[in-house]
């Protein structure tokens, strides 16, 4: 095959078809590699072939050497006293700081209630939901009156429960951003139909 100016092939040579589930002889491989470094070379971009050649001989069928003995009790040291690095936890002293510099910061109503619900430990998440709701969950939508996947619906304003609805009549509540208008303007839109 034919190369052009920037060393790659072009039609016209003797075999223009992508060798097909063949593959090439080890002999092949090699004068390809060689090719292609003497291609990398010529462009500038790799050390001389010879250099090459003798550093990959070299390094043939060696392995890396183990750590040195110094190494390994410089790292044993560095190590000493650490717990086995399951996740990262802070130390005492580091939590004392945290607390310390979180004292006197005023958290706003609306973030204590956030937090109240994230760290409430009076059972399950259902039973938390329920308890809000001041009802158990039903296994009809309030909604469509449909069975399905019954969520907890409550007001993203206020954070007040407004019932328990399916998810696909939760999802239509997002769609349209809680709004009675769009929900109007949707249902005079399929009654015209």
């Amino acid at each position: 095959m034919e190369r052009n100016n920037k060393g790659q092939f072009v039609k016209g040579g003797i075999s223009d078809k992508p060798m097909l589930g063949k593959k090439h002889s080890v002999e092949t491989k090699e004068k390809m590699r060689l090719a292609r470094m003497k291609r990398k070379q010529k462009l500038g971009y790799l050390i001389s072939l010879e250099a090459r050649e003798k550093i990959r001989k070299a390094k043939t069928g060696k392995k890396r050497p183990p750590f040195s003995k110094e190494w390994i009790d410089k790292m044993k040291k560095a190590r000493k006293g650490r717990k086995p690095n399951l996740g990262n936890h802070h130390s005492e002293e580091t939590k004392k700081k945290f607390s310390e510099q979180r004292k006197g910061i005023k958290k706003s109503e609306e973030h204590k209630k956030k937090i109240g619900l994230a760290n409430w430990r009076g059972g399950t998440y259902l039973e938390k939901q329920e308890k809000i709701a001041s009802r158990k969950r039903p296994e009809i939508c309030d909604i469509c009156q449909r069975m399905g996947n019954i969520c907890f619906d409550h007001d993203h304003k206020t954070g007040k429960f407004r019932g328990w609805i399916c998810s696909n009549c939760n999802v239509a509540l997002g769609m349209v951003d809680d709004n009675p208008q769009i929900l109007i303007e949707m249902i005079n839109y399929i009654s015209n139909t």
